[in-house]
């Protein structure tokens, strides 16, 4: 899931900026409305899909699921069994 997410806004992100440099090198009208879109989505796009992928994984949690099992790996080698 977040590797097709990643590739689909690797692709947007490329299509913008190529769509921007062809625009500027025939000296289009539309050329700095392209470089404005490429800017914003170069910043936009990635926050979207982050906020996507982590409401994505906090919603699907499994409901059986307890605070343990939903560690993460460092956290895990990290906890020393003797403390609580």
């Amino acid at each position: 899931m977040k590797r097709a997410g990643a590739l689909i806004v690797i692709f947007l992100l490329i299509s913008l900026y190529i769509t921007t440099l062809v625009c500027a090198i025939i000296g289009s009208d539309f050329a700095h409305s392209m470089l404005q879109a490429s800017i914003f989505g170069t910043i936009f796009l990635p926050v979207i899909l982050y906020a996507y992928l982590y409401l994505f994984q906090v919603f699907n949690k499994p409901s059986g699921q307890n605070d343990d099992e939903t560690q993460s790996s460092t956290d895990k080698l990290n906890h020393d069994p003797k403390q609580k």
